[in-house]
């Protein structure tokens, strides 16, 4: 009995740094061709075909398209803005979201600028607290109180 098939196959063809959005951390990474490839009692012999490559995270294992390794690390605006849009759709008035900032290092005027960038427009405001907050925000994480509409802060 003569057992003989195909199987896909991970090749591997180079290794490099990289940095890798899951572990949002510059790693280690191996590049592979996969193929498929002609067996004979399971061993496999020569390729049929290419199938591509891609390339694996040496730390968290997962992986990639072959562009990922040209892609750049975030900066910090961008991880700031996305801190504070996380802060701003749970509910954080501007105001704590400005104060955060400024507890982080930042400027006042930088604070500012960055929680208005994050927010978008248009605001509400809560007219007991005097809090504004992002559009999408019905009640004031103050008081409980409905807010209305505001266009600056």
């Amino acid at each position: 009995m003569i057992i003989v098939g195909m199987k896909g196959r991970d090749k591997e063809i180079g290794s490099g740094t990289f940095y890798c959005p899951a572990c949002d951390a510059s790693r280690r990474y191996t590049r592979y061709e996969v193929g498929r490839y002609f067996t004979f009692f399971f061993i496999p012999l020569f390729r049929i075909s290419r199938m591509g490559e891609h390339i694996r995270c040496g730390t968290c294992g997962r992986r990639f398209k072959l562009e990922v390794i040209d892609a750049k690390p975030p900066s910090r605006l961008d991880r700031l803005l996305a801190s504070v849009r996380a802060d701003l759709d749970s509910g954080t008035p501007l105001e704590m979201a400005a104060t955060k900032l400024v507890n982080q290092g930042l400027s006042k005027d930088e604070a500012h600028t960055t929680v208005l960038q994050a927010a978008g427009s248009p605001l509400k405001h809560c007219d007991v607290c005097n809090l504004r907050y992002t559009a999408k925000m019905v009640r004031c994480a103050g008081c409980g109180g409905q807010l209305v509409h505001h266009t600056t802060w």
